[in-house]
């Protein structure tokens, strides 16, 4: 099915490029294509020895695959997408932006997001710094460094956060381990993401009450139909979030669709058409 999305998306990209070019779209559903594209590949090289109701360090350990630089290297590279994805979700809610103002906004919005998801990234890749080095350098105790031994799945609630870096076969689709920092005032929780993939919708005006409700609306149909479905579906959260990105495809047509319908309806999305036809009249 991702592959199947994957195509899906492609289409839907090489269409929007030849009918309109809008910048914005063509990033914003490229990128969660890119996920499509990952997850094909990451199922070559998927574990299939873990116990999804109960993943642990020690079955990770022992798992040839999970052990694999492939797995591991791909795992992270989920990591990285997920970190990425309100930005570029802004992308996509911001397609038409036209006052100067809004686009100042917009900017500003998208660069907090864009370190969101380095702070995020940065989670993960503190827990390889030597323990030692957090009391040495930074003044903190052990409390504030990675335990993998004392990870456990019947008291973890945080999405991707697990003992090690692995992409095993969840309930119904891939789960992804990703050892991460303990959260402090210095380490986000996974719900940064949150707040930077939902509330630009409710906060960023567009300019007037029709446009500022209907995103408020997509936004939750977004929630609705993402983070709260897959929670649904799965009560593995290693699982949840490759069950959001695997029909986030879906919703980013979806959405995208209904302002380009939009458009149509206003006799301003077929740009392209229009440039080349005043090109050879010319």
């Amino acid at each position: 099915m991702s592959a199947a999305f994957s195509v899906l998306g492609l289409a839907f990209i090489l269409w929007v490029y030849k009918s309109n070019g809008n910048s914005n779209i063509l990033l914003g559903v490229g990128w969660f294509v890119l996920m499509e594209m990952l997850q094909v590949v990451q199922y070559l090289y998927i574990a299939t020895d873990i116990d999804p109701a109960n993943p642990t360090l020690d079955q990770m350990e022992n798992s040839q695959m999970c052990q694999s630089s492939a797995n591991q290297f791909l795992t992270f590279l989920g990591l990285v997408h997920i970190a990425f994805q309100p930005m570029f979700s802004a992308y996509l809610s911001n397609a038409f932006v036209r006052s100067d103002a809004n686009k100042h906004v917009f900017a500003f919005v998208t660069r907090i997001q864009f370190w969101g998801g380095i702070w995020l990234i940065s989670r993960s890749l503190l827990t390889y710094v030597d323990p030692r080095h957090f009391e040495f350098f930074w003044g903190f105790n052990y409390g504030n460094t990675f335990d993998a031994s004392a990870w456990s799945h019947s008291t973890s609630v945080e999405w991707l956060s697990g003992p090690a870096l692995c992409c095993y076969k969840g309930f119904h689709h891939l789960a992804w381990s990703i050892p991460m920092l303990p959260v402090s005032y210095y380490v986000p929780s996974m719900s940064v993401h949150m707040m930077l993939m939902f509330l630009p919708f409710f906060t960023l005006d567009h300019g007037s009450f029709g446009k500022n409700i209907g995103n408020r609306i997509a936004g939750v149909l977004l929630f609705l139909t993402g983070p709260v479905l897959a929670d649904w579906i799965t009560p593995n959260r290693h699982e949840s979030a490759s069950i959001w990105c695997f029909f986030s495809i879906l919703q980013v047509v979806g959405l995208v669709a209904i302002m380009i319908a939009q458009m149509l309806a206003k006799g301003r999305w077929f740009t392209k058409r229009g440039e080349r036809a005043k090109s050879k009249s010319s």
